[in-house]
């Protein structure tokens, strides 16, 4: 069995085994019940406090999801729901909130032949 070590974003060493799939949560749904929390009852500061999800996103993320996944919509023209919805679907896509092992796949389903060349390139760049 071989055993494979890597760090995590915050420095700290891991070891993964092989064998077993590593999955990696992706989303605690705290953030609106925080929000609630610390406004203490009080609706308009509520309101005030939940930042809108345009505000929030990255702005190259939100860039590609307009151009990519709705088809060139202009950025101005996005709303809150639609990037909820989107995002709601992005994770109902992913089964068990995890995300799979990609090391993995990518070891055990990837196959290169290297015995084909990019012609298109070579002939761009000589």
């Amino acid at each position: 069995m071989r055993i494979r070590r890597g760090n995590t974003t915050e420095g700290k060493s891991v070891a993964a085994d092989e064998t077993n799939a590593v999955g990696v949560p992706l989303l605690i749904p705290a953030y609106e019940e925080s929000v609630k929390t610390r406004s203490k009852g009080d609706v308009e500061l509520c309101e005030r406090l939940k930042a809108s999800f345009k505000s929030s996103i990255d702005e190259k993320l939100l860039r590609a999801l307009c151009t990519y996944r709705w088809g060139g919509l202009s950025k101005d023209s996005v709303t809150d729901g639609r990037i909820l919805s989107e995002v709601e679907a992005i994770l109902q896509c992913v089964m068990n909130d995890t995300l799979p092992d990609v090391d993995r796949l990518f070891s055990k389903k990837l196959l290169l032949d290297m015995s084909e060349s990019d012609v298109s390139v070579a002939k761009r760049n000589p």
